[in-house]
């Protein structure tokens, strides 16, 4: 089967980064990788310490920026935007 990620950087960005890929296990570790990056940035250039509520917080809000649709089927097996 194959998916197709949409991973935006915020709620109304024109030109999110699209991702296809053959295998379940490959999407989902793409997803992963790119979420605890963007998170390791956030915190690297932030000023004030993270709490963990603070890192769950954009670690929702990160999981929130991703819509997964299956290809071959075209039905969306998550959307949060």
């Amino acid at each position: 089967m194959n998916y197709k990620v949409t991973y935006a950087t915020d709620y109304f960005d024109p030109k999110p980064i699209i991702k296809f890929f053959d295998e379940h296990y490959e999407m989902e570790e793409w997803i992963h990788d790119e979420v605890q990056r963007r998170i390791e940035f956030q915190t690297q250039h932030n000023p004030f310490s993270i709490s963990e509520e603070d890192y769950k917080d954009m670690e929702d809000t990160e999981y929130a920026l991703i819509r997964v649709e299956e290809i071959d089927t075209n039905t969306i097996i998550k959307d949060f935007i």
